[in-house]
């Protein structure tokens, strides 16, 4: 991955397109001093580019020290490529205080949920896009299948949502975070160490 950059436009990130015809690309922004990384977009292998329009790359030394990866998620195997977090400068674009990510919402084609850290204590942020808008659930489950939390229950519109889950309450373990839109269901596993 690299960066296509001129001072004071939107950073744009490039990458060499994966052969493999079953991979998906997964566009992660983490800002230093921040909540830690947040999933931005998902576009499909043939797409080698992708614009973060909320940030303008500066030339010189700014409070936001942003961090890009690109991730390749294979969906045959079900795995991730490794991270590989690339930093840059910018600061925010006047245009992203008032334009709630519509542009990037337009790169969402598929759905995804994940969490980070993980493990964690005692709280953790998960991460969801949806593609189109429709009822959202997100719930938490214990080992028993138990539901302890829920997060979502609500119409949402197309994008990328973040919550965070703090589990102060709740004892050391493994728990289930429950993604369901529509047809479709996710069921992931984080692990609470106190």
């Amino acid at each position: 991955m690299g960066y296509d950059i001129v001072v004071g436009q939107p950073i744009k990130m490039h990458w060499t397109d994966n052969p493999n015809p079953n991979v998906t690309y997964q566009i992660w922004r983490n800002i230093k001093g921040g909540s830690g990384p947040v999933l931005i977009a998902t576009v499909g292998r043939g797409v080698q580019t992708y614009t973060d329009y909320n940030y303008l790359f500066t030339g010189t030394y700014t409070n936001d020290l942003l961090y890009y990866d690109v991730r390749q998620y294979y969906s045959v195997e079900g795995t991730y490529s490794n991270t590989n977090f690339l930093s840059v400068y910018g600061k925010i674009a006047p245009k992203a205080l008032v334009n709630n990510n519509l542009d990037q919402d337009e790169n969402i084609i598929s759905y995804f949920v994940g969490c980070y850290p993980n493990p964690f204590n005692p709280s953790t942020t998960i991460n969801y896009q949806l593609p189109e808008a429709g009822l959202v659930s997100l719930r938490i489950f214990d080992l028993m299948g138990r539901e302890v939390k829920t997060l979502v229950n609500e119409i949402k519109e197309k994008g990328s949502y973040n919550i965070s889950f703090d589990a102060s309450n709740l004892s050391s373990g493994v728990y289930f975070y429950q993604l369901r839109a529509g047809d479709y269901v996710s069921i992931k596993k984080m692990v609470l160490l106190k």
